[in-house]
């Protein structure tokens, strides 16, 4: 599929604007990619959804979701929110993607067996469950091991641009410690790889 450059987000993004439904959503992308580096940081962590079925819990209306689809053989983007989800399938249609849906779903309904049925072999999960507890922060997590996720990029568990400092975290995480390694990094996400 075709890589995107900023001036292709923008573009796509300046016409989601015209149709989407909630004014909130229209805030302007142009600020958020003001960093031209950010494009690139997008396409190097992405890249790592080549070929997958990717899970994006916490889609939000679907920004994520539609750039990584540029790499992905197929997007799910899940978010309790059944607005966001009305934004998510406008701006896939924006961008005229063919390999994602969105739906109203919370990640504490997951089993084991939506992954499997759905063929799920990557997840995106960026600063979600913040106010999950403990608790129910393992069992999500619990549920993607078992669910033999290939790929996991999500929301750095420490600040640190070691990855050797980051791992530390990993390895120590009840459930994904000893079966992922963090293959790469940027400032605010992690790649972990199953091993």
């Amino acid at each position: 599929m075709e890589r995107y450059t900023r001036r292709y987000i923008i573009d796509h993004w300046n016409e989601y604007k015209k149709q989407a439904k909630n004014k909130y959503f229209r805030v302007k992308v142009h600020k958020y990619l003001k960093n031209k580096n950010r494009v690139a940081i997008f396409q190097s962590i992405f890249k790592h959804f080549e070929n997958k079925i990717v899970m994006d819990i916490g889609c939000g209306i679907g920004f994520f979701s539609c750039l990584i689809a540029h790499y992905a053989d197929y997007v799910i983007g899940l978010d309790v929110n059944g607005e966001f989800i009305t934004e998510g399938n406008i701006l896939s249609n924006v961008f005229n993607l063919k390999n994602t849906e969105f739906n109203v779903f919370s990640a504490h309904d997951l089993d084991v067996k939506y992954f499997l049925d759905k063929n799920i072999n990557a997840l995106f999960m960026q600063a979600v469950g913040g106010g999950w507890g403990e608790d129910r922060s393992n069992i999500f997590w619990k549920k993607c091991v078992e669910s033999n996720l290939q790929i996991i990029v999500t929301t750095k568990a420490v600040d640190a641009n070691d990855i050797k400092v980051s791992q530390r975290s990993i390895d120590s995480h009840p459930f994904l410690g000893g079966k992922y390694k963090i293959i790469d990094m940027c400032p605010w996400l992690q790649v972990l790889e199953k091993v």
